[in-house]
């Protein structure tokens, strides 16, 4: 699947009735490559979907300059309704129907410098209606844009919710007799090296499983002198359930932010008693979910960043792999303009 492929949407895949437009014609989509569905049974040959994931393609407003997709709002997804043939749209034959360029339309010099063509993958592509200097109609597909930050809000409740149950299972499964609260793993290295992969499941030659089950469980370990980093991938092996295979698959461990205070530390490991979050009760630990990269930050290439401030936008929530107690366990709620998420546990 190329960067910003185009077909017919695929309702039926999606578990939706068929969507027409006014024009009763099927829709049209275009994807862009980073977010297409991975398919096979080996995990580990491609790049993994999860928030770090940038979204690169460009749709232009009507009038052909003004952009419907700024910098770090990209599209991951456009959905074109098509409307009826332009000159030179010919939808007549079978052979005719099953071509883009029938029903998506161009625009071109000297309606504009270079070109916008919703008919080529990758586009850049157009918004209609557009017209020509004279008025007349030059493009007339209509669009809708899905943003990273649309499926990354879409997903991340999901997400956080895997990470608590998992994190309440291990903390459950952990619980000495006394005293009667159990405790929580240890956070990985935030620098760690196998922690820090972007291609999905890391090491493809560690990947056995070709079916359904684990990610290699020692990839991203956790750390008994650490109690901020990451979120480990190898605490799962005492449970009797593991996370999610699109969990694992796509890494999404790496990015999430964990740390736990000392009094819930497996390990101690030099946190505060409990990590202080402004405005509510103090937290045995928590765990942060970054939303979609805002602006022009990269946080995976060439390997994922270990920078909090390309990760969150409140002040107070990027210190945790910098500083020391107590400034590094206090945290703050996402702000307005954060698309970030904070679970205290």
């Amino acid at each position: 699947c190329s960067p910003g492929e185009i077909g017919r949407l695929p309702w039926k895949t999606l578990g939706l009735p068929e969507l027409i437009d006014g024009e009763s014609e099927p829709l049209w989509y275009a994807i862009d490559g980073a977010f297409r569905w991975r398919w096979g049974n080996t995990i580990g040959t491609n790049a993994a979907i999860n928030s770090d994931t940038r979204a690169t393609l460009q749709v232009f407003a009507a009038d052909t300059v003004a952009s419907r997709t700024p910098v770090g709002s990209e599209a991951a997804a456009i959905v074109f309704a098509a409307g009826a043939a332009l000159p030179g749209q010919v939808r007549g034959t079978l052979a005719e129907r099953k071509e883009a360029r029938n029903y998506l339309d161009r625009v071109g010099p000297p309606a504009v410098a270079g070109t916008l063509d919703n008919s080529h993958e990758g586009g850049p592509f157009v918004a209609g209606p557009v017209r020509d200097a004279a008025g007349g109609l030059i493009a007339n597909d209509r669009v809708v844009i899905v943003t990273a930050r649309d499926v990354m809000g879409a997903v991340a409740p999901r997400v956080e919710d895997v990470v608590a149950r998992m994190l309440a299972a291990y903390r459950t499964a952990n619980q000495p007799m006394y005293p009667p609260d159990g405790k929580f793993p240890n956070p990985a290295r935030y620098n760690d090296l196998a922690c820090t992969d972007v291609a999905a499941c890391g090491d493809p030659s560690s990947c056995t499983d070709a079916t359904a089950a684990t990610h290699p469980l020692t990839f991203c370990p956790r750390d008994t002198i650490t109690c901020r980093g990451r979120l480990p991938e190898n605490i799962w092996t005492t449970l009797a359930t593991h996370p999610p295979r699109w969990f694992k698959y796509n890494l999404w461990s790496q990015t999430i932010y964990y740390a736990v205070g000392n009094n819930a530390a497996e390990n101690p490991a030099g946190c505060s008693p409990q990590l202080q979050i402004t405005g509510r009760p103090p937290a045995a630990a928590l765990f942060l979910l970054p939303g979609s990269p805002l602006g022009t930050v990269v946080r995976n290439w060439p390997s994922q960043s270990n920078v909090l401030s390309q990760y969150f936008e409140d002040a107070e929530n990027r210190d945790g792999w910098t500083l020391g107690p107590p400034a590094a366990d206090r945290y703050v709620l996402p702000g307005p303009g954060s698309n970030d998420r904070l679970r205290a546990l």
